[in-house]
């Protein structure tokens, strides 16, 4: 008679199975008695259930957590079969991953509150999200959270590390560092004065407000413009070449040694000077009469603007209705004193008048109008007569 063929018990490997787990039936080779050519195939089972699967190796991912998963060896000689089943043992629990860990802003300083994220969440039993983040500053546990909004300084390391967790179970940590940097200072306000300022006058830059997050000095640096045009000036004062209607700026850029802050500006309309004499004159001086005279002021403007001129002409003390920059011969006769009054103006104001020496007319040299000698031929022998 045939003998059936025999088997030892199979065992699965490895001995801790999870969902994606390749599980293999493991067995001794079979024995025949008879020398018989022997067939080998394999039912697996799960909770009970027998799936598709019948080679020694069950595909990844046909059992899910919690099932009960088993294994049957089917040895045959073409007779007869002989069937040896594993025990059984349960799928258990696999641990979540996460990937991408990030933490914004990527260069942070210390008025940054720092955000950590993360780009991939694998669970193969499809566990919800339950992962874990804890922050730790130079190394040392500084709290949990997503964020971290205090607790560290310039130059520290601040890292975030995430352990993934389906509710059951914790993953391996992937983490992510960020190097504090500095913080660029701030101002509050720009002031520049005075606001009446004129040519010539020393104009004065400040500032208030200055804070620093590290707590670092002020270092603060300064640029004046002059319609936009850098100077090459770089305190808190000013006495450069400006005039009328230029627009004078200054502009404070926070710095603490290290990095610079938004700047911040103020600015003036350089506001107009009155012209100022500086002489006036009558000539020809000594004057007489029976001449034109003319009045000639000399003034100045910081501004650098064209200087016009009114005149008044006073005759013996009285002023009249003249207000010409010459004064005709009929106005005055041989005694009489002359003055003349030059008042300065430019676009904008008008100066301060400045009267000339008060001078006196003389007496006109007399003339004569026809000159004659005879004869008009003359020779070495003849008498000249002037007439």
């Amino acid at each position: 008679d045939n003998t059936p063929p025999s088997i030892t018990t199979p065992s699965l490997e490895p001995g801790d199975v999870f969902t994606g787990t390749a599980v293999t039936c493991s067995h001794t080779e079979p024995v025949d008695d008879d020398g018989d050519a022997l067939t080998t195939t394999y039912r697996w089972l799960v909770n009970g259930d027998a799936v598709e699967d019948t080679e020694d190796t069950l595909t990844p991912g046909t059992a899910a957590r919690g099932n009960a998963l088993g294994c049957v060896v089917i040895v045959g000689d073409g007779e007869t079969e002989t069937e040896a089943a594993s025990g059984l043992i349960t799928v258990g629990n696999t641990a979540p991953a996460v990937d991408g860990v990030t933490i914004s802003p990527d260069e942070p300083t210390v008025t940054d509150t720092l955000t950590c994220a993360y780009t991939d969440f694998v669970d193969e039993d499809d566990d919800d999200d339950a992962s874990t983040f804890s922050w730790f500053v130079g190394g040392v546990y500084a709290g949990g959270g997503n964020t971290l909004a205090s607790g560290y300084s310039r130059g520290q390391d601040v890292r975030c590390e995430v352990t993934p967790h389906d509710g059951r179970d914790a993953g391996e940590a992937a983490e992510h560092s960020v190097t504090i940097l500095n913080a660029p200072p701030s101002i509050e306000s720009v002031e520049v004065g005075p606001e009446d300022a004129t040519a010539g006058t020393t104009l004065t830059c400040g500032w208030t407000g200055f804070a620093d997050p590290d707590g670092d000095d002020d270092a603060s640096t300064i640029a004046w413009f002059v319609n936009d045009v850098e100077q090459a000036d770089t305190t808190t004062t000013f006495s450069g070449d400006f005039v009328h209607t230029d627009t004078v700026s200054c502009t404070i850029t926070p710095h603490d040694g290290e990095t610079a802050g938004t700047p911040g500006s103020a600015s003036i309309t350089i506001q107009n000077t009155t012209p100022v004499m500086n002489s006036v004159t009558i000539e020809p001086n000594p004057p007489h009469d029976g001449i034109e005279l003319l009045c000639n002021p000399t003034a100045d403007d910081a501004d650098g603007e064209d200087i016009d001129f009114d005149f008044q002409w006073w005759v013996n003390g009285t002023e009249t209705t003249i207000d010409t920059q010459s004064l005709n011969h009929d106005a005055f006769v041989r005694g009489h004193t002359v003055q003349c009054f030059a008042t300065p103006s430019d676009t904008t104001t008008t100066g301060i008048p400045m009267g000339s020496d008060t001078l006196t007319i003389d007496n006109a040299p007399p003339t004569v109008s026809d000159i004659s000698i005879t004869p008009e031929v003359a020779t070495t022998t003849d008498t000249l007569a002037f007439q």
